[in-house]
């Protein structure tokens, strides 16, 4: 799980993407296997959580690297 917070905003932004990328230690299907869900937007943050396709698990033990964008 992973808050982003911003500063120069108050209200929620109208859309946030979240991908996933690949670390230099992973294979692409490895890569594919963690989905980021976005799981809550506020004034000040959004959480994003990893789904773990091969084990059906939030991947809470799994280090992910990811980029976002926040459009107001």
């Amino acid at each position: 799980m992973a808050e982003i917070r911003w500063t120069s905003h108050s209200t929620p932004p109208k859309a946030v993407v979240i991908t996933r990328l690949r670390q230099s230690s992973e294979s692409d299907l490895s890569a594919r296997t963690v989905t980021p869900i976005l799981w809550s937007i506020t004034g000040g943050s959004f959480w994003a959580r990893f789904w773990n396709g091969a084990t059906n698990v939030w991947a809470t033990n799994y280090n992910v690297a990811f980029t976002w964008m926040a459009i107001w």
